[in-house]
């Protein structure tokens, strides 16, 4: 595999966008232009959780920069295919994965409370980061713990939407978010990685930039879901400010 301007040592995993063909600066130039739009949402609604009274709960400040990190991280896996790089890009992803199952637990927590969760997930992580810094390939661990934390976030939300009855604007924000991250899942990162060699026509198509897409909005949407019900659970009304995208409005 060739790695252009880069030196290092190679990602352990590759995907089926042809490498370095436009320029030797770039592997994967459409994966990684893709990635941007996680660090603009992640940005913005950090942004915007520090200018509501949402500031006073840390989790979902921490939660919006996590996205922009998970973003920065795959634009620079997917421009050198490195693994350095690498590191960047799958570390954060579970990383953010524990802040939204503490997320969930604090749900309807007293604010304030909820520091012996995080000490948890904060234990797990650096045992979790050590281990994959450690191994020579991970990248298997890496989507079993990826998948495991965003499959409770998932059932979480479909528990505290669906099962527990919701207002409707906590039911449409969920099932965009679901439709998008699900979605792309589905029928882009799945076919792309799993299904179909690189060599299909299929993978003309650009099946991983496309997931980025899905599963950086899907993401920011699961976020906002989580503020809202927040919302809910601290007995405050729901409404949305949608300019320039979706966040709620000041309680």
């Amino acid at each position: 595999m060739s790695q252009g301007v880069w030196t290092g040592a190679p990602a352990d995993v590759n995907w089926c966008e042809p490498d370095f063909v436009w320029t030797p600066w770039v592997a994967e130039p459409l994966n990684t232009l893709s990635s941007l739009p996680m660090v603009a949402l992640g940005l913005y609604g950090a942004w915007r959780v520090w200018r509501s009274d949402l500031v006073q709960e840390r989790r979902f400040g921490i939660n919006y920069v996590g996205l922009g990190v998970v973003g920065v991280g795959s634009a620079a896996f997917h421009g050198t295919l490195l693994r350095w790089a690498q590191a960047l890009d799958e570390l954060p992803m579970v990383w953010l994965g524990l802040v939204g199952v503490w997320t969930v637990w604090q749900r309807a927590q007293p604010r304030g409370t909820g520091k012996a969760l995080a000490a948890v997930a904060l234990v797990f992580a650096a045992l979790f980061t050590t281990a994959y810094l450690q191994a020579p390939a991970f990248f298997t661990v890496f989507i079993a713990t990826y998948a495991l934390c965003a499959a409770y976030m998932v059932l979480a939300a479909i528990r505290w939407t669906y099962v527990n009855p919701s207002p409707p604007v906590l039911r449409r924000v969920f099932a965009w978010s679901a439709l998008t991250y699900l979605g792309t899942l589905a029928f882009c990162w799945i076919p792309e990685h799993v299904l179909l060699p690189c060599d299909s026509p299929v993978q003309a198509i650009p099946l991983h930039a496309l997931w980025h897409l899905g599963a950086g909005f899907g993401t920011y949407l699961w976020i906002l879901w989580s503020i809202l019900d927040r919302r809910r659970a601290e007995g405050n009304a729901l409404a949305l400010d949608g300019r320039p995208v979706p966040f709620v409005q000041r309680a």
